[in-house]
């Protein structure tokens, strides 16, 4: 794999660059076209300087696709992990052949053997960050569960939030706009804040 070079420029170094380009290419040109166009070359002509600015880009998109698929990957082995406890509540360590736990009706004996891999391969396919579960420390732990629920109380905070502007909204057309001012949502959204998250 070839390795991306990036000595020449630091991401402010590099941005910093091309803020100059655009203004003098701005005083030069009125037309957008021609000045993104004009960037495009100069862009082309420095492979550093386009790979310091698109490094950024590139690792946001390297890690909404990783975290796209440990969520898909988590939401599997939770769902599993659920049916597969329900059958051994039910059934005991030796399902029937045929059974019904929940809403899952058919073999019992192959949702017992998923369960016994999962079991197997849990503390290695769950992972925090780059490490596998199994691999983590007390203190990490620690850290995510924490980081876990900043980011879950701010989806809290959201969904109040949303509901409390909607609940003045009339008609399912209303913008929020039309029926909020900016001071009013502003004073909503610190109340929802300062109630936390044991309020949703």
């Amino acid at each position: 794999m070839k390795e991306i070079r990036m000595k020449t420029y630091d991401l402010s170094v590099a941005k910093k660059r091309l803020s100059d380009l655009i203004r003098k290419l701005v005083a030069r040109f009125s037309d957008v076209d021609v000045v993104a166009a004009k960037v495009h070359d100069q862009l082309r002509k420095d492979d550093d300087w386009s790979a310091a600015l698109l490094d950024p880009m590139v690792r946001d998109g390297i890690h909404a696709a990783i975290y796209q698929g440990r969520h898909a990957q988590r939401n599997l082995i939770k769902a599993g992990s659920v049916l597969i406890t329900d059958v051994i509540e039910k059934y005991g360590e030796d399902p029937p052949a045929k059974g019904f736990v929940g809403e899952f009706k058919g073999d019992v004996k192959i949702v017992a053997k998923v369960h016994e891999a999962l079991n197997v391969g849990f503390l290695s396919s769950w992972y925090i960050q780059n490490k596998p579960l199994g691999d983590c420390t007390k203190a990490e732990l620690e850290r995510e569960a924490a980081e876990e629920k900043a980011m879950g109380d701010g989806h809290y905070v959201n969904v109040r939030l949303y509901k409390r502007i909607a609940a003045r909204l009339k008609a399912a057309s209303d913008t929020v706009s039309s029926v909020w001012k900016d001071d009013e949502a502003r004073s909503v959204l610190a109340e929802v804040i300062r109630e936390g998250s044991d309020a949703a």
